[in-house]
């Protein structure tokens, strides 16, 4: 939380980023930027600030699991539980804003550099993939879902997102992000994937109403343009998202029967 909050009060994006647009900076963006581990951005050094920066999204993953398994205990009192919802309230709008930031700044041909230097090693595709996997976290569980009921739209948006501005690009070989292949590219691709099997198996979300509509057609568009030929299976990471999105539709075909 520390280094989410560092970078948006020292007005830059959870990607590391001049923020130039707060006001649209995302659907997590959090105003209060007090600190937990220390009172004034001037009481530590930039290579804390490095640090902080650079593992706030892969802490924040660690943390959504570890809350999610806190607040599904059959052990836990309540206050425990209410404690661990209290913290993922805190949490889970971090998740949605650094992947909102995370997918503008890969997006963008000509992204602007911080010019600090404690926040010039954040490594934007990493975020972007902590980010997918905490809120995969989020997605999983009816009773982390049920804690605020504005996520499920937010997790609508992020794929709705994640299709338009990465796999699409992706799947039609758009020269901009395919020269950024690399293992970082291949995880975020990945764990794209990953969220909408998770998706793909809730008996609860998306089965009614236009959430599902719109994941149902992130999943069928790929499918859509590999059988009119629009698309081809050239690679690697094509091969894997037109596998995720048929076994997605698969299992959704396969809830759907189970419950008839």
């Amino acid at each position: 939380v520390d280094g989410a909050r560092l970078l948006l009060s020292s007005n830059l994006t959870l990607s590391g980023r001049p923020n130039i647009a707060p006001e649209t900076s995302g659907q997590g963006t959090v105003e209060n930027y007090s600190f937990f581990c220390f009172q004034d951005i001037t009481d530590i050094d930039d290579y804390v600030k490095s640090v902080l920066v650079e593992t706030w999204a892969s802490s924040a993953e660690s943390a959504m699991q570890f809350l999610s398994e806190a607040v599904g205990a059959t052990d836990a009192s309540e206050e425990e539980r209410e404690t661990s919802k209290e913290w993922l309230k805190l949490l889970a709008p971090f998740l949605f804003g650094g992947l909102f930031h995370s997918i503008q700044t890969l997006t963008d041909t000509s992204p602007l550099q911080s010019g600090i230097n404690w926040a010039t090693r954040v490594d934007v595709t990493g975020i972007a993939s902590h980010c997918l996997a905490g809120i995969g976290v989020l997605a999983s569980s009816t009773d982390l879902l049920a804690v605020n009921q504005k996520w499920e739209k937010n997790i609508e948006t992020s794929i709705v997102k994640l299709y338009e501005s990465i796999l699409l690009p992706v799947l039609s070989q758009k020269a901009s992000l395919v020269k950024r292949r690399d293992e970082g590219l291949e995880k975020l691709v990945e764990r794209s994937c990953r969220l909408l099997k998770i998706l793909s198996m809730s008996s609860t979300l998306f089965n009614d109403g236009p959430n599902s509509s719109n994941f149902l057609l992130t999943l069928l568009s790929p499918l859509d343009l590999l059988q009119k030929g629009r698309i081809t299976v050239s690679n690697g990471l094509v091969a894997t998202i037109i596998s995720a999105c048929m076994d997605s539709v698969g299992d959704i075909i396969k809830n759907n029967q189970a419950s008839a």
